[in-house]
């Protein structure tokens, strides 16, 4: 029989927080997701240029990029739990104003503040996981965040293709109000992350949830390792330090995972792969969402696998395995476009299958990294605001690639496209390989107490 302070009892408690956490991840996918095919009817109702198209489309990226530059500090100053209630209501708003919108601007503004949400769970939900796991599962528990972005996705590709014969991309939007509910009811009833309570001294409100999800032995050990790092992040005074330059070596670190993990093109895939799925030869509109769905269902296998593996193989051996992946698969790509085949099914075909092994390589390596190193590499007192920043960075690079994707693949055309991301994906490989830590296994107050030591970023997980 298990105890309540049991590891299977304790076990389970974090995976159920960690799921409810995820939920924020649920509504991000979807409302990334759901534009694809939504944006080819609204465009038509409203007769947007490829500028407004793209204008429209890189409104969510946008908002998300303004909320996580103004709210990491936020983050540390509210609290986990609280910020993830804010996204729930921010995207109830969000969503319903984009159901209901009767004007292009309507809609634009409800798709800025659908972006300001997903800015604010896009870092809250990995840090706030991040926070509550066992360093043993905490890779694993991190990427359910990533899981729920892709089933939000894949979600969002099914919807759509249910409404895509009536053009009906009112109800695409609307169907999204469902989880932005969920998400705000059970956020209610989680506990604050343990960390951020002993960030903020309150000693015996963490120790009580620790026990809670960790169990007692767990939870002092825990709490004697915590108590260490918060000692490290003071003067001998007991003021605070403000900002060590240890921080800003890991941020730069943080902002580089997050450019370099988007510029390699996913974006321009998720948002616009019905659009690159028509111009290869997929011309009736059901058989590019139906190809547009077999994304999403590749994006969601191997995420899983991504779980099973992360804290197996590790972040930094997965990533560089995705990289080199994606790189075969922009070669693919850009050869395809290159070799004069426009409009026949030998170019559809090509392109599907260099989409599908990039969406599977991008899940097993770029797509978990960007918000699960981010989320490991701050220390406890400033790592809402370096999460926030290397998120923000993240989101300004997916508002550049939606915002230039249908302008740059209209003027240039798909290899010149692709090309520039394969340049990318190759600087991407390269910077990994000589500067990544490898986290898997490590504390987060045994990586701080690396970087407290002067530890160069690539032995963070010394």
């Amino acid at each position: 029989m298990q105890t309540q302070n049991s590891p299977v009892h304790s076990s389970s408690i974090v995976i159920g927080i960690s799921m409810v956490a995820a939920l924020a991840g649920l509504l991000f996918g979807y409302d990334v997701g759901v534009i694809s095919d939504a944006i080819i009817f609204i465009k038509q109702v409203f007769n947007l240029t490829p500028s407004q198209e793209g204008i429209l489309v890189s409104a969510v990226p946008f908002g998300a990029l303004v909320a996580a530059a103004l709210c990491g500090k936020w983050n540390d100053i509210l609290g986990r739990r609280n910020n993830l209630i804010i996204t729930a209501l921010l995207f109830m708003v969000g969503t319903l104003g984009c159901t209901f919108a009767t004007n292009i601007g309507m809609l634009l503004i409800s798709r800025l503040i659908v972006g300001i949400a997903i800015g604010i769970g896009s870092f809250s939900a990995p840090l706030y996981i991040s926070e509550v796991a066992e360093e043993a599962r905490r890779g694993g528990l991190v990427t359910l965040n990533q899981l729920a972005i892709v089933i939000g996705i894949f979600s969002a590709y099914l919807i759509n293709y249910l409404f895509a014969k009536g053009g009906d991309w009112r109800w695409m939007f609307g169907c999204g109000l469902i989880p932005a509910i969920l998400l705000f009811v059970m956020a209610l009833y989680l506990p604050e992350s343990p960390r951020w309570l002993m960030s903020r001294g309150l000693v015996d409100k963490a120790q009580a949830i620790l026990t809670r999800i960790h169990g007692a032995h767990k939870a002092n050990a825990e709490l004697l390792a915590l108590q260490q790092v918060v000692n490290l992040e003071h003067n001998p005074n007991g003021s605070k330090v403000k900002l060590p330059k240890n921080f800003y070596r890991v941020l730069i670190l943080g902002i580089l995972v997050s450019i370099l993990t988007q510029a390699v093109g996913i974006n321009a895939i998720i948002y616009y792969a019905p659009t690159i799925f028509q111009l290869t030869g997929f011309n009736h509109q059901s058989s590019a969402t139906l190809a547009t769905l077999g994304v999403g269902a590749v994006n969601v296998i191997f995420t899983l696998v991504a779980i099973r593996f992360l804290d197996a193989f590790g972040r930094r051996s997965l990533l560089l395995i995705g990289v080199g992946g994606i790189i075969l698969s922009l070669v693919i790509m850009v050869l395809s476009f290159a070799g004069n085949i426009q409009g026949s099914m030998t170019l559809a075909w090509l392109t599907f299958g260099a989409i599908i092994l990039f969406i599977a390589c991008q899940a097993i390596g770029t797509g978990p990294a960007c918000w699960l190193i981010p989320s490991e590499i701050f220390p406890t007192n400033s790592r809402g605001l370096g999460m926030g920043v290397s998120v923000a960075f993240n989101w300004g690079t997916n508002v550049i690639v939606a915002f230039l994707f249908p302008i740059v693949l209209s003027g240039w055309g798909g290899a010149a496209s692709f090309a520039v991301f394969l340049a990318i994906a190759i600087i991407a490989w390269l910077y990994f390989y000589f500067f990544l830590p490898e986290t898997k296994n490590i504390s987060l107050e045994q990586i701080e107490k690396n970087l407290f030591a002067g530890n160069k970023t690539r032995d963070l997980g010394a």
